[in-house]
């Protein structure tokens, strides 16, 4: 039977799940399969990738003072202007009232020519306008936490096709339980990316129901087959669960993550059996409010980490070399 299918989010964890053993006795872990499956199915209210991204609100920024301001004079001003206006019938309303200078006309007729109006007070400089500080920058900058009550970390593993009975075969969807991940961003520098997930490798989950329909797997398979393939995969020439417990990531860089979504590149390297790989992750993430969502998958190989595809029956069962890493993953933790 061809057992290993899992993707896993952080693109890390997941490859853990896929060291599926064909040959070899199961291990005690394959007969707690049930307990394992107590962590529930994580089930989101929401598709945070139906619909784009809006824009981010932009902050209104006041807008500069002109320097213009409208001049009213005072009342004494005013008094002084006034005199000398010709009486009711004189001069016309449309004439500014000027006082008559030695030797003007008195009856209110244009200036003398170098004859200044009304004087005025000069006009008040603008005060300095502050510059505004600017905003903080948008991306994926903080510090997250994750872990698989609200994300998806899984791998999946598939057939040989060509194998000559690979009809009896099946592709297979294994989640992470009971793992964690933190994440931390803190100014978009790479040198300051820090990445870690560790994930129990005896605590995976093999061909849940709802994690084959979510990598589109109409099949079920019965207990007893899950069972059966939870075994091979931890035994000693796949994952090896006894000797080593847990799949580890640890980030070395990061570049990208600017704006409300987009994508961003993780380099780093991932330990599964004790051999560790270097391995580049590029995630598409999005932020809504204070939750960041991130997708992506992982193509991997068991060479890289030092074990061959399961096989039965003399290589007519068997599976592909190639595994697949997944990770749907939300953090709601954002300092």
């Amino acid at each position: 039977m061809n057992y290993l299918n899992h993707s896993a989010p952080i693109a890390l964890l997941g490859l853990a799940l896929f060291g599926v053993g064909a040959c070899g006795q199961p291990s005690e872990q394959s007969t707690q399969a049930a307990a394992s499956e107590a962590t529930e199915f994580p089930d989101r209210e929401f598709d945070p990738w139906a619909e784009p991204v809006g824009e981010e609100p932009q902050e209104e920024t006041p807008q500069e003072e002109t320097g213009e301001r409208v001049y009213f004079p005072s009342p004494e001003e005013r008094e002084a202007a006034n005199e000398g206006q010709p009486e009711a019938g004189g001069q016309s309303n449309n004439e500014e009232a000027n006082p008559t200078e030695e030797g003007g006309d008195s009856n209110g007729g244009a200036p003398e020519e170098g004859r200044e109006e009304n004087p005025q007070e000069p006009e008040p400089q603008p005060e300095p306008v502050e510059e505004e500080p600017e905003p903080p920058r948008t991306g994926v900058y903080g510090d997250y936490d994750f872990d698989d009550a609200d994300s998806l970390l899984y791998v999946q593993v598939f057939k040989d096709e060509s194998a000559f009975a690979s009809g009896f075969a099946h592709n297979h969807a294994i989640r992470a339980s009971n793992w964690e991940g933190q994440f931390s961003y803190p100014n978009g520098r790479a040198e300051d990316c820090a990445l870690t997930v560790s994930l129990p490798v005896n605590e995976l989950i093999v061909d849940e129901p709802q994690m084959r329909r979510r990598v589109g797997y109409d099949d079920e398979l019965s207990q007893s087959q899950r069972n059966e393939i939870r075994g091979h995969m931890l035994a000693e020439n796949q994952l090896n669960g006894d000797r080593f417990p847990t799949i580890n990531f640890t980030a070395t860089s990061c570049t990208g993550g600017e704006g409300a979504s987009g994508r961003i590149s993780v380099r780093g390297n991932m330990e599964i059996r004790g051999q560790s790989s270097p391995v580049t992750i590029s995630l598409q993430y999005r932020i809504i409010e204070d939750s960041l969502y991130l997708r992506g998958e992982l193509p991997i190989t068991h060479a890289q980490f030092g074990f061959r595809p399961y096989r039965a029956f003399g290589g007519a069962v068997r599976n592909q070399e190639r595994l697949v890493i997944g990770f749907d993953l939300q953090s709601n933790t954002r300092n």
